[in-house]
């Protein structure tokens, strides 16, 4: 791809990308960690994904998303559907990126209990081939980053709620 919007691309140049973790947190926890507006602008501003810009969201089956978030100095606007939302197992979404391609990729993610902590499997099919590390890259620090904003003690995941509500 040569970086123009809405290239299409063959079956070949698609990849499937998977990130297996474990979390420090029960899977009702993870999941509504996926789902929560607050909590989402909160693990979108990981180190490696550079800050959340917006965050918008319907969570049911059919409902949208919207994130823009800054990456390497850009600003880039992610956006999809949620296709499948079973709490606390499973969450399915469409993924698009209309900066890189009119394309949409499927996001699966998997919670499964393992003693007080969620064993997380994420699957995101349709990754274009030049994408396949960035990808997995940023799978992998959204994940690291949901696990250290559910490791902090409760008090201080509303604090900082607390603290969003009076900048604005």
């Amino acid at each position: 791809m040569n970086g123009t919007t809405g290239e299409e691309h063959t079956l070949e140049q698609h990849r499937t990308v998977e990130v297996e973790r474990r979390v420090g947190a029960r899977p009702e926890r993870v999941f509504d960690a996926l789902l929560d507006p607050s909590m989402v602008r909160t693990w979108l501003a990981a180190p490696d994904a550079g800050g959340a810009v917006s965050v918008e969201l319907d969570a049911r089956v059919g409902g949208t998303f919207s994130f823009v978030v800054r990456r390497d100095g850009e600003t880039i606007a992610d956006s999809g559907q949620y296709l499948e939302i079973d709490r606390p197992r499973a969450l399915s979404f469409t993924w698009r990126v209309p900066r890189v391609s009119l394309e949409t990729g499927v996001v699966t993610i998997q919670l499964m209990p393992v003693g007080n902590e969620t064993a997380v499997t994420l699957r995101h099919e349709g990754v274009f081939a030049e994408h396949e590390e960035r990808t997995e890259r940023g799978w992998s620090a959204a994940i690291e980053s949901i696990a250290l904003l559910l490791a902090r003690p409760r008090e201080a995941l509303h604090a900082d709620e607390d603290d969003r509500r009076n900048v604005r």
